[in-house]
């Protein structure tokens, strides 16, 4: 309810100012905000994407030493069979 309340209000909002201000300077304001808009956005984004790398080559580190222990142990299950299996 609460959303369509202020849809109502800021949609009036927007065709008012459509009105009042015209068109052509609402699109000049506009297009001065995304320009303003697009170095920070694009620092963020960039930042973000730092922190998704740098987990990404730590999570691919921890894979390697995983698949290095789950080797080792195979490794050692073998041999313990391969003694056992002598033994018999």
């Amino acid at each position: 309810m609460v959303g369509i309340i202020l849809f109502i209000v800021f949609g009036a909002v927007t065709v008012l100012s459509f009105g009042l201000f015209g068109l052509w300077n609402f699109l000049d304001e506009f297009i001065w905000l995304i320009k303003g808009a697009v170095p920070v956005v694009s620092f963020f984004i960039a930042i973000i994407s730092l922190f998704i790398g740098i987990n990404d080559i730590r999570d691919a580190s921890a894979r390697k030493r995983e698949l290095a222990l789950e080797e080792e142990k195979e490794e050692e299950v073998k041999e313990v069979k391969e003694e056992t299996e002598k033994s018999e």
